[in-house]
């Protein structure tokens, strides 16, 4: 068979995947349109979850001031899951959830007047276990909102988000890179991805607080 005819069959074979294309395709203008699926999703007004980069500008819309170690780690977590890459993306969400946990803990420290409290909260940024860290921000805050030092528009629903937090960690930590466990479920991940911006919008107003005022 000479090269004129193999290129003839090429020819003559995309030209019948043309044909097929127009008849199982919508070849009235506009020529695409989206699935319900897609039409559903930009009718949202929540964050796109299948893409990263929008993700962040509403993450940085709502705070301004987001920690790029925090930013990163989001980025990548919504690139994996994206991927379905479910164990990367958990513990990409949950070293932010850590991230942002430890930046309320250095907050806290920052306010602090009282000396042995300032000392033992140092301690625990320094390298304490985490639910000693949890243990430490939650007694904190419970004080401030029991005296009502802190603004109940700052505070509310804190401890929920303190929760999602730790399971976020707990996620990273003892589903996604545990040996024996090695089970990610993708409705936790995604569960993450609805909530995080609430979450660190909250804890951000928080950390906003401490850095603002001094507690004894």
């Amino acid at each position: 068979m000479n090269s004129s005819s193999i290129y003839l069959i090429i020819f003559l074979y995309i030209l019948y995947l043309l044909e097929l294309f127009v008849k199982l395709s919508n070849y009235n203008f506009p020529f695409v349109s989206l699935t319900s699926f897609g039409e559903a999703v930009i009718s949202e007004s929540t964050p796109p979850y299948y893409d990263a980069d929008s993700y962040i500008v509403f993450l940085k819309t709502i705070v301004p001031s987001l920690d790029p170690v925090i930013e990163q780690y989001v980025f990548e977590g919504l690139n994996c899951f994206r991927r379905q890459l479910l164990f990367a993306s958990a513990v990409m969400f949950g070293a932010a959830a850590e991230k942002l946990v430890l930046l309320l803990l250095e907050a806290i420290v920052n306010s602090t007047t009282n000396t042995q409290k300032k000392k033992e909260a140092e301690l625990l940024l320094d390298g304490g276990r985490l639910p000693q860290i949890f243990d430490k921000i939650t007694e904190t805050l419970t004080a401030l909102t029991r005296a009502n030092v802190i603004p109940y528009t700052i505070h509310q629903g804190c401890s929920e988000h303190l929760i999602s937090l730790f399971e976020m960690i707990r996620i990273q930590r003892n589903e996604a890179v545990h040996p024996i466990a090695g089970i990610v479920n993708r409705d936790k991940v995604f569960l993450t991805l609805q909530t995080l911006p609430t979450v660190i919008q909250r804890i951000y107003q928080l950390i906003d607080w401490f850095n603002s005022n001094q507690i004894h």
